[in-house]
């Protein structure tokens, strides 16, 4: 990004008797560097203004930028010289990075028409992973976006995964889906940690397909940086595409036979979450309600809920 494209953070609001204040930062202004440095996120922010000193450039509302100083004291009586007294408008300055998978399951697709515009933003941003516990499929970060990560210690991230196979991840997935993987294991193999979700499709990547997964997350070189694993159940509205209709027809996931399906999943999910707890005291997989509820099974003791 060209820095001259780029306007920057939006100020949203500034505190009386701060160091914002004091140099002259309004709001509506718009902060494009910090240090020297794009202010393209949140993270940006917090990373570069830990300290006393800041160099700002700011952008007014006619366009012109100007250099400001700022430097805070720590240690005095007045709260608000304390910090740099400057909010920003959001958490995200340059764009949300979307999503570019091809998940035949994703409910971003089943939405009604008419709705707001931000319900059909189908955001796979590792920010606002981060900040918010959205979960993102790893398939679309840069080089730059894998070393930010790891230099700045963005941990733990949340990732949408759903199967291990290579084969069953690009039918679940799309064509991307060996990037996720590939990533995925270059950033634990950095120290970086992740709540893994899966999302379970009867007859798809239940049962041999669901076991080879656990086994994949739970391997030694993997285990230590997956905090924990979330099977939820496949969703579906009355808008959902023609594809995953056929695909939920094919499956049969109503009535008995869904209640059948849960009954299996629970079990096969248990098998790994005493093995779990017995060696490490916590349960590390765990399952939707739906589940239980429509396996009409009591929800577990809270040790493994």
């Amino acid at each position: 990004m060209k820095q001259a494209d780029f306007k920057g953070a939006e100020v949203a609001r500034i505190t009386a008797g701060s160091p914002a204040a004091a140099a002259g930062i309004k709001v509506g202004e718009h902060v494009q560097t910090v240090n020297g440095v794009l202010l393209t996120d949140y993270i940006a922010w917090l990373w570069e203004s830990d300290g006393c000193d800041l160099s700002l450039e700011v952008v007014s509302s006619d366009a012109a930028v100007r250099t400001v100083q700022l430097r805070r004291d720590l240690h005095a009586e007045n709260a608000a010289a304390t910090c740099w007294g400057i909010a920003f408008d959001g958490l995200i300055y340059d764009g949300i990075h979307t999503c570019d998978n091809n998940c035949s399951f994703c409910f971003m697709r089943q939405l009604p028409p008419g709705v707001r515009p931000s319900l059909n933003l189908r955001d796979d941003d590792w920010r606002l992973s981060f900040f918010l516990g959205n979960f993102i499929t790893l398939t679309n970060l840069t080089s730059a976006d894998k070393q930010r990560i790891v230099a700045q210690r963005v941990s733990p991230l949340r990732v949408s995964f759903h199967a291990s196979d290579e084969a069953l991840r690009e039918q679940l997935l799309g064509k991307n889906q060996a990037r996720g993987l590939k990533n995925l294991d270059q950033l634990i193999a950095a120290g970086i940690d992740f709540h893994i979700q899966i999302v379970l499709l009867p007859g798809v990547n239940d049962g041999a397909a669901l076991e080879q997964t656990l086994q994949y997350l739970g391997d030694p070189q993997r285990r230590d940086h997956i905090r924990s694993v979330g099977i939820v159940p496949l969703a579906f509205t009355d808008y959902a595409p023609d594809c995953l209709k056929q695909l939920l027809n094919a499956a049969s996931c109503a009535g008995e036979q869904r209640e059948a399906w849960s009954k299996a999943v629970i079990e096969q999910v248990q098998k790994h979450q005493f093995a779990q707890h017995e060696q490490r005291g916590m349960t590390w997989v765990y399952l939707a309600d739906e589940f239980y509820i429509h396996a009409n099974a009591p929800f577990p003791l809270p040790q493994f809920y």
